[in-house]
């Protein structure tokens, strides 16, 4: 379940930096994970945590993604034994001439005594990212698992998008109101007109999520709200 968790968080944390807001429903979520098999039958509530239509899992190498894992430096923590080898340290971490084990960086061209040199602690940092397609993002977790959103808006979605927001206008409004949590209630609402029609293809889901036995649509300049108890 910590996986899970990590999954949705970081899933929230792309949508918060690229502004789309939670009610707003994207297509789909890719998940690439060596251990993909233990996750998937947690598809459908990551799903519903991240707001999207599909989960995708996959192995890595049936990803097609690139990755790029990069190193920093930070000759400031060298040990003064080795600090004139910094020079060499530079030129092997252009060329890729190292490698990370057991939370350390090995360069086997550099050598300190006759040996590969070892960084260790802060005096290196290694970053991974994820070349994910045009209309998508994604990140790296702590433990390897990539996660890909899908960012695209079509029409549809863009559509559910502001009918959601619209049900949560309508719910603040039933608490101004008074209203109990299971009182029936006749809506009516304005919208801008460009929107108009967005409310009339999600009718049904805007009544059952607000408890609307009727709901009136008319167009104006902004969103307003009104609800009558049955």
């Amino acid at each position: 379940m910590d996986e899970v968790r990590s999954i949705v968080s970081a899933a929230h944390a792309l949508r918060k930096t690229h502004q789309l807001r939670v009610r707003q429903p994207l297509a789909s979520l890719r998940v690439v994970s060596e251990n993909f098999s233990a996750l998937e039958p947690f598809a459908d509530l990551i799903a519903s945590e991240v707001n999207v239509k599909s989960v995708v899992f996959s192995a890595p190498e049936d990803s097609g993604l690139g990755v790029r894992t990069e190193l920093s430096l930070n000759p400031r923590a060298f040990d003064p034994a080795f600090r004139k080898l910094t020079s060499q340290l530079f030129k092997a971490q252009k060329s890729g001439e190292w490698e990370v084990v057991d939370g350390a960086c090995r360069f086997p061209s550099v050598l300190a005594d006759g040996a590969p040199l070892v960084l260790t602690g802060d005096m290196f940092s290694v970053s991974t990212s994820v070349d994910a397609a045009e209309g998508q993002v994604a990140d790296v977790l702590p433990s390897g698992t990539f996660v890909v959103l899908d960012t695209e808006l079509t029409p549809e979605l863009e559509a559910e998008g502001y009918a959601r927001d619209v049900v949560r206008a309508v719910q603040e409004e039933r608490k101004k109101a008074g209203l109990h949590i299971a009182d029936r209630i006749d809506l009516s609402l304005s919208v801008p007109a460009d929107h108009v029609a967005d409310v009339e293809a999600w009718r049904d889901m805007v009544a059952a999520e607000t408890l609307a036995l009727s709901v009136a649509v008319e167009a104006g300049d902004t969103l307003a709200v009104g609800v009558a108890k049955r």
